[in-house]
């Protein structure tokens, strides 16, 4: 089985901005940059993680470039969440 560091899919990185910052920051303040995934510094990984905040909801482009992934909360207060894969070509 494969798997995927947290700010590599629109799941994990709606769970890490569902997190308290200082947890955030202990995981990948001091991670080598690139950050695994779409990221280049600390700064642009915390500045993603507020936008999903205020959106509610992840939407990234999926690893083949060939369409999207998203993921939204489950419950209130969150329980959970779920992720969605779709492809942009016909």
């Amino acid at each position: 089985m494969k798997t995927f560091p947290a700010t590599c899919s629109s799941i994990g990185l709606l769970l890490l901005a569902l997190q308290p910052p200082a947890l955030v920051e202990e995981l990948y303040f001091r991670c080598p940059t690139p950050i695994a995934g779409i990221f280049h510094s600390y700064t642009e990984l915390t500045d993603c993680l507020a936008q999903i905040r205020e959106q509610g909801y992840a939407l990234l482009p999926s690893y083949d470039a060939k369409g999207y992934t998203a993921a939204v909360p489950v419950g209130e207060p969150v329980i959970g969440a779920l992720a969605f894969a779709g492809c942009s070509e016909s």
